[in-house]
């Protein structure tokens, strides 16, 4: 920070956050008094020192702006909330988000997506002339047949929804959900789409060159169309989920999300363009304004485009002013004017990086470039201090939404600028150039995929070296330490006096060392080299390894999708001998696909249940790995390399006609479960049996000694007395999501299976339980866990 600043606006603009977070949260009377209260001060500062009054006025007008323009905004979204609750809700809606994939359906594997709905109007069905499934959104005269309202509605569901679009007018109708605090008013799980309706006006002509492009670049290779789409429209539907992962591992999401990057770029074409044009300053600035506004629209207004484009705005006007622009003054008068207009924007973690991004851009790189200038050169220093500012700077930010930093994260920025400014520039010709038919089009696409491979690639390896996701604590503690990071390395860049800047060093060395090893120690677990059975952190969901060599092992159930991969990783394991699919639920069968991304799948067993119609999901999977799966006979035992596995007699074995579908507690009941062992370790897992099925199962066997159970169907409370008493066992492992919508596991399970004797470690609070032999048998996770002999 330098006093070449004008920070004169920056405390108008805090207290705007500040007001404008307590109006979203439900505090407008926080919001209200700290506003009385700014009042006061100035009017009792006019007495006694006007020049106080005057540094108080524009705060008090800033929280006073809040709170009348963005309450009234909030206050309309009652109507909708009033109807959170209801069972037969109708509302008419605008769709502002384009489908984002999301979880498959737990039970079904069913693919779902996620649309953000912005409420025109609701009311309920029964107040519907005719029946519910009367068109009073879009038909001719039925406007008015709904009490307007307004409100985000995020709904998550499969089926029709997959084909809706940004801006296309929708009539629902379903149960809402309250949805807390913030911008989302309601929730609605698998509603059901009464009609549609193509966008009008200006944003008919925004989806139509959105799918025109989408048209054209529909011949890209997978590894590039989803990230060409993100790079230049924001839109990443299509980017695969692992290449997802990779950019937001080593911090390449901001690519995708349009941001000042984009910005920028584009505004320097349209500027070129204009200057061609010989146009006077006041036609310029007008030009540049409706391309900005024409491209915001183009990408969508998500947090980021707003501020880049209420900078913009600010820019322009100080140009016609004939003022030269500042970038904090910009910053300060957008998130003025974005916060008054719209309060939830304060709690958008979208906004908070956006801006973040540019404080430290704008304040602290400029100290960075001098500091690196010394032992780098001039050259390296300015290409490293921009990407490392932003890094720090957004660092409070996001270690609340993923605690963990990248090495990797600033070299990954470095890399990818120079690719990704000329597919930003091609790109928006390129959009241009398709939404008026140009021919040449087909070739700036093919241009536009050769230069985002780089890209992709690059994302990818970093992603795959040590480094990639250092864990830091979690929760307030990784906050205030990643605040402390921040202001230590200001200081040492910044500070005059040598002692001080001395001191800033420090304080950065201990709080790396703090962080660092806090979070390995809190967020991770240090898998030991000899580890012989692992219980995968895969969320809701089961997955179970069981080592069979050096580099290979056996699987058991994969888990829903994320987490899997990296699991393996984790564990060094490149060949799957054999998977085991206990049952044909997403929860347990949805991450095949993952898995063979880091590693070959040699073999397959399954459930009896998978043999029906539940199995095609499964069988799709396979069938595209070339691997045919078996229903193996009860009483088998195998030996897998260093692993054995023996089958225990419950209904998911060979002779078994295969449950239906429909019933998920029946093919719950047809699990496979296994005893497994492999380096002195031995395992009970128990798949999703019921109460009914555990209780057959130890009126069969057992009793069983072993080192680890783990608990049936994620420890929900269906669990069998019987079968627990026959169990002992060291471990009592649950494999569970956290603040999963199911209650798991129940309290009942956690008590039966710790009044065995067992220690009951579960995933969501542990994180990768790991166990090992070492004259007695080692438990090793997030969780400080006894070493039990």
């Amino acid at each position: 920070m330098t006093p070449r600043h004008d920070l004169r606006l920056v405390p108008s603009a805090l207290v705007a956050w500040a007001c404008a977070a307590a109006v979203s949260y439900g505090e407008a009377r926080v919001a209200a008094l700290a506003s009385g209260a700014l009042a006061a001060a100035t009017l009792a500062a006019t007495v006694y020192r006007r020049t106080v009054a005057a540094a108080l006025l524009l705060p008090t007008v800033a929280a006073g702006a809040v709170l009348l323009v963005g309450g009234a905004r909030i206050g309309a979204e009652e109507p909708l909330a009033a109807h959170t609750g209801s069972s037969d809700a109708v509302w008419c809606a605008v769709a502002a988000s384009d489908p984002q994939p999301t979880e498959p359906d737990r039970f079904s594997g069913e693919a779902r997506v996620r649309v953000d709905l912005d409420v025109t109007a609701v009311g309920h069905a029964s107040a519907l002339p005719e029946d519910g499934n009367a068109d009073v959104c879009h038909a001719d005269g039925a406007a008015g047949a709904l009490p307007s309202a307004s409100g985000r509605v995020v709904v998550v569901a499969g089926g029709a929804w997959a084909a809706v679009h940004a801006g296309d007018r929708l009539q629902v109708t379903g149960a809402l959900e309250p949805a807390g605090p913030g911008r989302t008013v309601a929730l609605a799980w698998d509603p059901r789409l009464i009609s549609s309706a193509p966008p009008t006006g200006a944003a008919r002509v925004v989806a139509a060159v959105r799918e025109r492009f989408r048209d054209v670049t529909a011949v890209l290779d997978d590894e590039v169309r989803g990230l060409v789409r993100g790079l230049v429209i924001g839109d990443t539907t299509e980017m695969p989920a692992a290449q997802a992962d990779d950019m937001r591992a080593v911090g390449l999401t901001h690519l995708t999300a349009v941001s000042g990057t984009h910005f920028a770029v584009v505004s320097g074409l349209l500027g070129v363009a204009l200057r061609r044009l010989r146009l006077r300053r006041v036609g310029r600035a007008a030009g540049l304004m409706l391309g900005m506004l024409a491209f915001s629209m183009l990408v969508l207004p998500q947090p980021s485009v707003m501020r880049a484009l209420a900078m913009a705005t600010v820019g322009a006007a100080a140009a016609l002013w004939g003022r030269p622009a500042q970038a904090m003054p910009a910053l300060a008068a957008a998130v003025l004017c974005l916060l008054a207009w719209d309060p939830h924007l304060a709690t958008e973690p979208g906004m908070l990086l956006s801006v973040s991004a540019v404080c430290g851009i704008v304040l602290l790189a400029p100290a960075l470039r001098r500091s690196l200038s010394r032992p780098f050169g001039s050259g390296a220093a300015a290409a490293l201090s921009v990407p490392l500012a932003a890094q720090l700077a957004c660092a409070p930010v996001l270690v609340l939404l993923r605690p963990a930093f990248s090495l990797w994260t600033v070299p990954a920025n470095i890399a990818a600028a120079p690719l990704a400014a000329p597919v930003i520039a091609l790109g928006a010709v390129s959009v241009v150039a398709a939404a008026v038919g140009c021919p040449g089009t087909a070739l700036m696409v093919r241009v536009l995929g050769m230069f985002t491979i780089p890209i992709a690639r690059l994302a990818h390896l970093l992603a795959s070296w040590p480094g990639a996701s250092l864990p830091w604590p979690p929760g307030a503690a990784g906050l205030v330490g990643s605040a402390a990071l921040l202001l230590g390395v200001s200081v040492a860049v910044a500070a005059k006096p040598r002692f001080v800047r001395i001191a800033g060093a420090v304080l950065v060395v201990a709080v790396a060392l703090w962080g660092f090893r806090g979070g390995w120690v809190a967020g991770t677990t240090s898998v030991p080299a000899d580890w012989a059975i692992v219980v995968c952190d895969v969320g809701q969901g089961d997955m179970t390894v069981v080592r069979a060599g050096q580099d290979s092992a056996v699987v058991i159930d994969t888990g829903p999708g994320g987490g899997a991969a990296e699991c393996l990783r984790a564990l060094g394991v490149r060949h799957v001998s054999l998977l085991v699919l206990t049952h044909p639920h997403a929860d347990h069968d949805g991450a095949i696909g993952e898995i063979a991304q880091v590693a070959d799948i040699r073999a397959a067993w399954w459930s009896a249940a998978a043999t029906g119609t539940a199995g095609r999901r499964a069988a799709a999977a396979l069938d595209a790995l070339d691997v045919t799966a078996a229903v193996p006979e009860a009483g088998t035992s195998v030996s897998v390399g260093q692993a054995g596995l023996t089958v225990l007699p419950t209904d998911g074995t060979a002779g078994h006609a295969p449950a239906d579908p429909d019933d998920e507690s029946a093919v719950n009941d047809q699990s496979l479960a296994l005893v497994a062992q492999s380096g002195g370790v031995t395992a009970l897992l128990l798949g999703d049996l019921e109460r009914g099925s555990q209780d057959d199962l130890a009126r069969a066997g057992g009793p069983w000694t072993v080192d680890l159970v783990k608990v049936a169907h994620h420890g929900s409370a269906s669990q069998s007395e019987a079968l627990a008493a026959r169990v002992d066992a060291t471990v009592a492992a649950v494999s569970v999501g956290a603040d999963n919508s199911y209650g798991h596991p129940s309290a009942s399970a956690v008590d039966l299976y710790g009044a065995t004797g067992a220690t009951v470690v579960r995933t969501d609070l542990c994180g990768i339980i790991a166990l090992t032999s070492q004259g007695g048998i080692a438990v090793s996770s997030g969780c400080p866990t006894p070493m039990a002999g």
